[in-house]
């Protein structure tokens, strides 16, 4: 997610238009690889988009962690990974990873 806001921001940075700040001095030379401001606003949209997707994604994967109240050995015996809801609103290559993750963790608990 912080990589995704990043190259939001250099997105923003590289693809913005010049703005007058003041009509007594105007803009001598416009920036040459910036977005028509039609595009540039779609793409702010989608961005800003799927950095919200994303932080609903990880805010449902933080509500089925185990939590503080129980100690590393409760978190690591009693979490029923067999038994974790996935989420439908996870885009296909996050679920991914948490299967692969899933998959590591018992074999980690068996000992394999």
């Amino acid at each position: 997610m912080a990589r995704m806001f990043t190259n939001s921001l250099f997105y923003v940075h590289e693809k913005s238009a010049m703005a007058e700040l003041n009509n007594q001095i105007p803009i001598a030379q416009p920036k040459i690889q910036a977005d028509p401001p039609e595009e540039f606003t779609q793409n702010m949209h989608e961005l800003a988009t799927d950095l919200v997707k994303k932080a609903k994604e990880i805010d449902a994967l933080i509500e089925v962690l185990p939590g503080i109240k129980n100690s590393e050995e409760e978190q690591v015996y009693n979490y029923p990974i067999n038994n974790l809801i996935l989420f439908p609103q996870l885009d296909p290559f996050f679920e991914a990873e948490i299967h692969f993750e899933l998959k590591r963790s018992e074999v980690c608990l068996l000992g394999l």
